[in-house]
């Protein structure tokens, strides 16, 4: 045994175990009490769930950033210590809670001696094709009494209206060790046959298809469900007039359908649902992935969004050169005044402007993509509403000198986007890309694979929404779980009213489809820098700026990505600003930048008297064998001169450089807004600021009339008397 193991042993000796048992003071318990009475306890289902993880994602998820503490506890748990008692109860009372799409349990730590401490999970569940003479306490009791624990805590029935139909909940705690049932055969002594009841459990992510247990997935399942032979029983009760409701039901998602549904918008909680709950009843989106997953058993289900999730990259990797590119029409309600730059389009969603301005048209576009691709040299650059045709957009990824490229050419003066990547980064396309979504593998040697999906929020409320419930679907089905997710772009919507300044103010309602879709996706807000708000413009009589732009991210990104932000670069002949998205990963530098001299440096007297110094103080005692050393330090004398003395053409060329962009940009704006520069935006340029200067000469007093019809010039001492 080592000196270091004799040690460790020495310490873990029992002397003094036997002893009599201490008992901590009054006083100490009180305290302990006291410090932990506000506090509740968060562990994990899933080995993935690192408590690190929990511990800086769960406030954000409650939207409780900086307002509470937390610590890792030995056994592997979280504790979260409250100030006030109703955030510590809300949170309670809106679970469950879901990270990286895994439940995670969450009990008050004032409950630690009870026998179920940390074992109950509380699930509202919807009962469906339950008989209407059976929608009342004691049957919804008896029927959702066969899940979980065996008995309903709570039920909530809502009345059924003109446009709307009649929705049965119950809240119903579930064991961690439990098994999910998602539908069960009831016999009614009035019913010939057995009646079908389904269950929908809200915020379900994550579980095992085969036994139904919330502790792992079905390919690392051990049990084996015996086949049994299928009842001869009728089919689900479906909805008569589900295609007839399919526009409807867009205007009624806005409305709540979870007793829980309008805190945890609040909250920005990022739960899910069970992976077909919005596609049963009148939720059911439309193209191949809601026709797929058309509810039968779980493990189909999961059968079917393997399926379509291959096929969409069998079809992403057959994909050819010559595929790429290939001319599509889409549908563009307004045109907007070019394609912007840097991970972003310039669309406005809202906007009507003069078509015809995109890349080739607008003057300040080229220059300002140079100077991005030079200063911050992005990897992947999205450019959409090009308006332009593929040859000349394909010349522009030779000019900003990327090497790869996808494009989709205008449709005449609208449309187009083109996507350009460099050598460093490997893409690979789920799906032929379209300008309203794209989704992408980003995968390279100094970062992990991860899931990209651009989004381009349709200028219709109707389509956009639309959209918004596929992505929800998607995302429940499970087509993004597999990789850390991150999704961009101009989503044409906002979460909430603090999201905009000027115009009316919109009604909650409009705001909810989209927040339930980033809730249910399971994405966050990316830090932002640079500024608040993303696009500006003119509303009727109104100026409006608003934050529709954003990147957010999946908890599996942000864990993979700490350091990641996006900043807000500068309005430049746009009325959206470009987004930057900086991962944080830094590139490893090839060595160090060498010394070049600059032959101008020597009409430089300044330099002069510093080499002079130099060679007196250092230089001149050295034998002629050392004369390369004595270089060496007039060298050095240089480039310490050059760190603190700015003579660099580059320099002078960038300041010049800004200096010609806020003049084209002035006189761009200028001629846009026919001198009623109101209209276009409030814009802090040197223009403004004279017309500004002009109108306030026309509103200065310079004098007065006094009663005896005296002119007098302004005097505060006369006004006074």
């Amino acid at each position: 045994m080592g000196e270091k193991d004799l040690w460790l042993a020495l310490q873990n000796l029992n002397l003094g175990a036997e002893r009599t048992p201490l008992k901590l003071s009054v006083e100490a318990n009180k305290k302990r009490e006291t410090d932990h009475r506000l506090s509740l306890v968060v562990k994990g289902l899933h080995p993935s769930q690192n408590p690190a993880g929990i511990k800086v994602m769960m406030p954000k998820i409650w939207k409780l950033e900086g307002r509470i503490t937390s610590r890792i506890n030995e056994d592997g748990s979280v504790q979260f210590f409250f100030q006030h008692e109703h955030q510590m109860l809300t949170v309670l009372d809106k679970g469950p809670w879901t990270y990286k799409d895994w439940l995670v349990v969450v009990d008050k730590w004032t409950r630690r001696n009870h026998p179920d401490y940390l074992r109950v999970i509380r699930f509202w569940i919807k009962i469906l094709n339950i008989p209407d003479d059976c929608k009342e306490d004691r049957s919804i009791k008896e029927i959702g009494g066969v899940l979980g624990l065996n008995h309903v805590e709570e039920v909530f029935i809502q009345q059924p209206t003109a446009d709307k139909a009649g929705e049965v909940w119950v809240r119903v705690p579930f064991d961690i060790s439990g098994k999910l049932i998602f539908a069960r055969y009831f016999t009614l002594e009035d019913h010939s046959e057995p009646v079908l009841i389904r269950y929908f459990y809200e915020k379900l992510r994550k579980f095992c298809s085969t036994c139904g247990s919330l502790t792992h997935m079905a390919a690392t399942c051990n049990t084996h469900i015996r086949e049994v032979e299928p009842l001869s029983l009728p089919a689900p009760i479906q909805e008569s007039n589900m295609e007839q409701n399919r526009d409807a039901s867009i205007q009624m998602d806005s409305e709540s359908h979870t007793p829980t549904q309008v805190a945890d918008e609040t909250m920005g909680e990022t739960v899910g649902s069970n992976i077909n709950m919005d596609t049963s009843e009148h939720h059911q989106p439309t193209g191949s992935q809601g026709d797929i997953m058309e509810f039968l058993h779980p493990a189909e289900v999961q059968v079917g969004i393997n399926q379509t999730f291959t096929i969409r990259e069998l079809e992403s990797a057959s994909m050819t050169q010559q595929d790429r590119g290939i001319k599509r029409k889409i549908d563009v309600v307004d045109d907007e005044d070019e394609a912007s730059t840097s991970r972003r389009r310039t669309k406005a969603p809202e906007q009507t402007t003069a078509a015809g301005e995109g890349l080739k048209r607008n003057p300040l576009t080229i220059p300002y993509l140079k100077d991005i691709r030079k200063s911050s040299k992005p990897d992947i650059l999205f450019l959409i509403e090009t308006k332009n045709g593929f040859n000349y957009v394909n010349s522009l990824a030779t000019v900003l000198s990327y090497n790869h490229s996808y494009i989709i050419p205008s449709d005449g003066l609208s449309g187009g986007m083109a996507i350009f990547w460099n050598d460093s980064v490997h893409i690979d396309f789920l799906d032929p890309p379209t300008l309203n979504y794209t989704d992408m593998y980003v995968s390279s040697s100094s970062h992990p694979t991860f899931c990209l999906t651009y989004v381009y929020g349709d200028p219709d409320p109707k389509h956009r929404n639309a959209m918004w419930e596929k992505m929800m679907v998607w995302a429940q089905g499970g087509m993004y779980r597999s990789k850390p997710r991150l999704v961009l772009g101009d989503f044409n919507d906002i979460k909430s009213n603090a999201e905009k300044i000027g115009g009316p103010v919109r009604s909650e309602n409009s705001f909810k489809i989209f927040r339930r879709m980033l809730q249910s996706s399971g994405l966050h807000d990316l830090k932002t820098v640079g500024a608040k708000y993303t696009w500006y413009g003119q509303r009727y009589t109104h100026t409006v700026q608003s934050r529709i732009d954003r990147a957010v991210a999946s908890a599996d990104w942000l864990e993979a990505f700490p350091q990641a932000y996006v900043q807000l670069l500068d309005w430049i002949g746009s009325d959206h600003r470009p987004l930057l998205l900086d991962t944080g990963v830094k590139k490893r530098r090839r060595g160090y930048a060498l010394f070049r001299y600059d032959n101008r440096w020597r009409f430089n007297k300044e330099l002069k008297e510093e080499l002079k110094k130099t060679w007196t103080a250092d230089c001149q005692d050295l034998p002629g064998d050392q004369f390369h050393e004595a270089l060496k330090r007039c060298r050095s004398c240089m480039s310490r001169w050059k760190s603190h003395n700015l003579h660099n053409s580059a320099k002078r060329i960038q300041d010049l450089k800004e200096k010609i962009k806020q003049a084209m940009e002035e006189e761009y704006w200028r001629i846009k807004s026919r001198i009623q520069w109101l209209q276009a935006g409030d814009r802090n340029t040197r223009f403004f600021h004279e017309k500004t200067k002009q109108r306030r000469g026309y509103n200065r007093i310079t004098a007065i009339t006094d009663s005896q019809g005296k002119v007098c010039t302004f005097n505060l001492v006369y006004l006074r008397k």
